[in-house]
């Protein structure tokens, strides 16, 4: 998946096709309960359960269900008395399960089949322009006067961005704004990890690989990278894809971290490191069965998709309760950093455009690990949410710990992120690295599925993420718990920090 979508001549309007409509109800009892009995003699727990579903949703009746059921029960029992004894919780029978090697499941039937119709509305392999070295078309940062023109599609950015989902500007960050950032990096990690040297690459084994290089922190407050969030062409790029004509009036910035990937091969002094390497992986920051729900699905308190979301309380004023139903975001109390990074989780369409962003510290080659996208799923990202997963989120957010399947991380209030399985090779093989040179800022459209390659050269990759939102999608209640937390972590950052913040800063961050 790390490797380059392979490029492939397709027309514009060439589509895959969709799953064959579901029959009757008169047809699917029939069909189901001619299945039903024919599955009932097999020892299969997967084909039992598919019958089980398949009779609840065409109507069959209570006896048939219940039998069904039972049938399910008992060869349930039967899989699971071959696990060694003491395996108890459903997750630990299923890693047992998969360890043990027995079929409980039948795992990789079942997920076929779930998984066909969402891979049947992927998009066309199109693969973006880049030059000779492997880098990205690059345009230059927005002006002022520029921000909202060239009508509703933009200039040539924009119909970039519109085509593939991402946009890559270049010279954002100047090349001393770079270093100066990096210093700042290096130097949290020899604090925090007292054996590690920037200059001596064999101490690079005291950082973490699990945590993707990320930092410690959810949320960063160093000087340079207060500056970088708060930095004027961030905010007119931000502003550009989000269709802001000012950013001093309707963007507000997050307050996220940093990522470094160690280099993997041919490291000087160590030599090949591939235990060095990430996972690669490819996720949507959100939850597809949330992200376009309706006020009255949003604004239901007992359940929806079969998972409780919470509402504002009664007591809060009308403006509170209104962007309560347009964002989950709305419960974020701010008293921990944590919640900043929720935050990236908690969009949906309506407190849209949602972009997320990354600014390149160093010029990252595609051997260097980086940024993927898949381009184009932006724009069959609602056909894949309708046609392709179901309405039964329950399907896909079953707790396992197998990367190879497709499964939904379900956070508070129904925000959460979709990770596509590494056995998905239809999605795995549109991965597109995205390279860009220093200095450069990638924003892509939050729909697109993105992820990260690993590393797989000599040189490090440095980066830091930046999004941006609309401010007047936000409630003034969640804007001053927000800023309340803003305020304090920078003066907990110290004097120099403090310092760094700007006028346009104090906008882009909610503090006035």
């Amino acid at each position: 998946s790390a490797r380059r979508a392979p490029e492939r001549a397709m027309g514009a309007d060439e589509t895959r096709p969709l799953a064959a409509a579901p029959a009757g109800p008169a047809a699917a009892l029939e069909d189901v309960g001619a299945e039903a009995e024919a599955v009932a003699s097999e020892d299969s727990y997967a084909a039992q359960l598919e019958t089980v579903r398949r009779l609840r949703a065409s109507g069959a009746s209570a006896e048939a269900v219940r039998a069904a059921a039972a049938r399910l029960k008992e060869l349930k029992r039967g899989a699971y008395e071959k696990l060694p004894r003491g395996t108890v919780g459903r997750r630990k029978k299923r890693r047992a399960a998969l360890d043990a090697g027995v079929t409980v499941l039948d795992v990789d039937v079942t997920i076929k089949k779930r998984d066909a119709p969402a891979i049947a509305t992927y998009p066309p392999i199109d693969v973006p322009p880049t030059d000779e070295d492997g880098f990205v078309r690059a345009f230059d940062v927005p002006n002022t006067t520029s921000l909202l023109d060239a009508g509703e599609s933009g200039g040539e950015d924009l119909a970039f961005f519109n085509r593939y989902g991402f946009v890559v500007y270049q010279n954002v960050l100047s090349a001393a704004e770079c270093a100066a950032t990096r210093d700042e990096i290096f130097a949290e990690l020899e604090k925090v990890y007292e054996t590690f040297d920037r200059n001596d690459h064999k101490t690079y084994k005291s950082l973490p690989v699990e945590t993707y290089g990320l930092a410690p922190d959810p949320a960063v407050f160093t000087p340079q990278c207060v500056a970088n969030r708060q930095h004027e062409n961030v905010a007119r790029c931000l502003s550009r894809v989000l269709r802001i004509d000012d950013p001093y009036t309707d963007l507000l910035v997050s307050h996220d971290r940093w990522c470094v990937y160690r280099p993997t091969k041919n490291v000087p002094g160590v030599g090949d490191r591939p235990d060095w390497k990430t996972r690669p992986n490819l996720h949507l920051d959100l939850n597809p069965w949330t992200y376009g729900r309706t006020e009255r699905e949003t604004s239901e308190t007992d359940e929806l998709n079969g998972m409780d979301i919470p509402t504002t309380d009664k007591d809060k004023d009308k403006d509170a309760k209104e962007k309560a139903f347009l964002s989950v975001a709305e419960t974020l109390s701010f008293e921990t950093l944590r919640d900043f990074s929720r935050e990236t989780n908690c969009v949906e369409a309506k407190t849209g455009p949602h972009c997320q962003g990354v600014l390149m510290l160093a010029t990252n080659r595609v051997e260097d690990g980086g940024l993927q996208v898949v381009p184009g799923f932006h724009t069959v990202f609602d056909r894949w949410v309708r046609d392709g997963l179901g309405d039964d989120p329950k399907r896909f957010a079953d707790a396992h710990d197998d990367w190879r399947f497709s499964r939904l991380v379900v956070r508070a209030g129904g925000a959460g992120s979709f990770k596509f399985g590494d056995d998905d090779f239809e999605i795995q093989k549109r991965a597109f690295r995205v390279a860009a040179k220093e200095g450069a800022y990638v924003l892509w459209d939050q729909r697109l599925v993105h992820g990260t390659a690993p590393n797989d050269s000599n040189k490090t990759r440095m980066a830091q993420f930046v999004k941006g939102f609309r401010k007047s999608k936000v409630s003034e209640q969640r804007l001053a718990r927000r800023s309340e937390r803003v305020r304090l972590e920078i003066h907990k950052a110290g004097a120099e920090t403090e310092a760094a913040v700007s006028e346009l800063g104090r906008k882009l961050f909610g503090l006035e």
